[in-house]
């Protein structure tokens, strides 16, 4: 259960995110990882704020601690894989979203996001597996099914 201090700052974080003032919720978040510095919840937290300012030195350090403290947070893998994606290291946002498989096979955006990230280096065989794979996770959005369209296209897979 959540002491009286950590769901205090968590409403000051929900009023600063529902505002859209991330510098306050950056504050908050920092706040409460003086008194909390080893929850991987809020490191997490804290560098999604930090994207949302620019910073990204700074998310990457607290994906990076979120990771040290808890190594089997799903979340934090994924999303610092879609980081490295953006980076342009896409050996590293690879690992990433497959250590997060390993870890949990289910999710199907995770499945989905490392399908674009296959795409995105002309590995369309396990690109397709992973678009597929999503769908069979539950993902059913039309970007899941134009994307296999697009692979099934360019192999001239017409069915």
């Amino acid at each position: 259960m959540l002491d009286t201090v950590l769901q205090a700052h968590r409403t000051a974080a929900e009023n600063a995110l529902k505002r859209g003032d991330f510098s306050q919720l950056i504050q908050v978040f920092l706040t409460c990882l003086a008194d909390h510095p080893r929850n991987p919840l809020l490191h997490n937290d804290l560098a999604k704020a930090y994207l949302k300012v620019g910073n990204r030195h700074a998310a990457k350090k607290h994906f990076i601690e979120a990771l040290h403290l808890d190594p089997h947070r799903v979340e934090t893998l994924c999303q610092l894989a879609l980081f490295h994606r953006q980076e342009g290291d896409f050996t590293e946002s690879i690992r990433c979203f497959q250590k997060a498989l390993r870890i949990n096979p289910l999710i199907p955006e995770a499945h989905y996001q490392l399908a674009n990230t296959y795409t995105l280096q002309n590995q369309f065989d396990l690109a397709l597996t992973h678009y597929l794979e999503a769908l069979q996770y539950g993902a059913n959005t039309i970007d899941v099914h134009r994307n296999l369209g697009m692979i099934y296209f360019g192999d001239n897979q017409w069915e």
